[in-house]
C-alpha cells in the first residue's frame, strides 16, 4: 500500500487500467477504508478531492468493466494512505527529500 502526502484540496485521480474482451463502459466505486462513498459510470477520469476527514485513511477504488455480456468482477486497487503533509513535520509543503505536492494515482500502480 503507497502513502501519500496529502493536504485538503489535493486531488487523486483514478485510471482504468488495461482490460480485454471488448469492453464497453465501466464503472467504479471509490472507498474510503473498504467503505464505498461514491460511484458511478466512469468519465474521462475518476478523480477524488481529498478531505480534511481523511488523514489516516486509506482510499482506494474499484473498477468493473462491462461489455456485451454482461458486468465482470471489481479489480480493486491497493489503495493509498493520506497523511496531511503537517502531520509528518513538512515545511511548506517540502519535506526533507525535496518531495512537494507529491500525489499518488488510484489504479493498477498502487
Amino acid at each position: 500500500m503507497a502513502t501519500t502526502n496529502a493536504i485538503p484540496g489535493q486531488v487523486l485521480t483514478g485510471n482504468v487500467g488495461l482490460w480485454v474482451n471488448g469492453v464497453t463502459g465501466y464503472a467504479y466505486q471509490l472507498l474510503r477504508n473498504g467503505v464505498t462513498f461514491q460511484s458511478g459510470v466512469w468519465g474521462p477520469g475518476v478523480t477524488y478531492t481529498v478531505q480534511a476527514s481523511d488523514s489516516g485513511s486509506v482510499i482506494s477504488i474499484n473498477v468493473i468493466a462491462s461489455n456485451s455480456s454482461g458486468s465482470g468482477l471489481p479489480a480493486h486497487s491497493m489503495g493509498v494512505v493520506i497523511n496531511f503533509a503537517n502531520e509528518l513535520g513538512l515545511v511548506n509543503g517540502t519535506d526533507t527529500l525535496g518531495l512537494v505536492n507529491q500525489i499518488d494515482t488510484l489504479g493498477d500502480a498502487l
